[in-house]
């Protein structure tokens, strides 16, 4: 899994950075089906706690990246509990969840967008 995880995080941070040569600006393709529901099934089988302080491979933030967190897309804010002893663990645990339940919604409809260069017409 943990394999399996570094290159999902790796393609995802490919596809949303932005090309070093691009004087015509950049838009945004469609990566194929096949790839994203595999790099989402990766994300969303991941163990997020495990990978919580890890940048490069932290799988909250490759969703991040695509740009489904809370309060975009349908998925509702996060309510934190007052006084909770370990915050950081239970927005985890909460925000993996509804990434399930909203990729299981929208999963259909839903496309990884990566940045490429324009180019000339």
């Amino acid at each position: 899994m943990d394999d399996r995880l570094v290159a999902a995080t790796t393609l995802i941070t490919k596809f949303r950075s932005y090309p070093r040569n691009a004087p015509l600006g950049v838009e945004q393709k469609a990566v194929p089906a096949a790839v994203t529901k595999l790099i989402m099934a990766t994300l969303i089988e991941a163990d997020w706690e495990k990978h919580a302080n890890d940048q490069m491979v932290n799988p909250m933030n490759a969703v991040s990246q695509l740009g489904v967190y809370p309060g975009s897309n349908g998925i509702p804010a996060f309510k934190p509990t007052p006084n909770d002893p370990n915050p950081g663990a239970t927005y985890r645990t909460w925000y993996k969840a509804e990434i399930k339940k909203w990729y299981e919604a929208n999963g259909e409809k839903f496309e990884i967008k990566e940045n490429v260069a324009k180019e000339k017409k």
